[in-house]
């Protein structure tokens, strides 16, 4: 959303554009030369291994930091020997979980970074003023990612399990309240909500894996 993340042999990620990152995939580490604002949407895989809260992982890094210390994507414990260190996060949910990780077989051998300027827009056949534009879906066990683009006094019905960024306009969630850029809402699996837009919208909709 502002500046460029860099992730070393895998990539930058220039304003406007998304990225996948797999579980069970490495990458980066991640590397910015100027401040930076990115949208990013956390969440456990297909392996139930979960996925630490943000306040869980500062807990954790402000510990792990007294007997060592982070650089570059990776863990240093104070120790004689220089190779003793391992990925930042697997230390992170190591010392919180207090049991080694075993990752996921990788699906990806590297995660997938994209510009959807070269995605076309594709009108909604049954909504008029209503466009969609998948980044991605890989099956039901990863979380997906399309937006979907609102003409003014259009409106959706949204399914979930989702989660719903609002990135620019003005929106109505009917029998809820109604929401402006940069506001967020949430339905479960089972859990539907309709929107109209009150001006022109474009939604970031960020699909749950169904994890069985």
């Amino acid at each position: 959303m502002k500046g460029a993340f860099s992730f070393d042999n895998d990539g930058e990620m220039p304003l406007g554009s998304v990225g996948f990152f797999p579980e069970g995939t490495f990458y980066g580490p991640q590397t910015s030369q100027a401040e930076t604002i990115q949208l990013v949407m956390q969440i456990g895989g297909a392996s139930k291994n979960g996925y630490l809260s943000e306040a869980n992982r500062i807990q954790a890094v402000e510990e792990l930091s007294k007997t060592g210390h982070f650089s570059k994507g990776r863990y240093y414990p104070n120790s004689s020997n220089p190779d003793d260190h391992i990925d930042a996060f697997q230390a992170v949910w190591e010392y919180f979980h207090k049991r080694k990780m075993v990752y996921p077989p990788p699906r990806f051998s590297k995660p997938v970074l994209m510009d959807l300027t070269g995605t076309a827009w594709t009108k909604d056949p049954e909504r008029p003023g209503i466009e969609h534009q998948t980044a991605w879906d890989f099956g039901p066990q990863t979380v997906g990612l399309r937006k979907v683009r609102m003409q003014e006094e259009s409106s959706i019905l949204f399914s979930g399990p989702i989660t719903g960024f609002l990135a620019s306009g003005q929106c109505s969630l009917l029998k809820h309240h109604n929401l402006e850029q940069y506001d967020v809402f949430n339905i479960k699996e089972g859990e539907t909500v309709a929107c109209k837009a009150l001006k022109g919208s474009e939604w970031f909709i960020f699909i749950h894996p169904l994890l069985t």
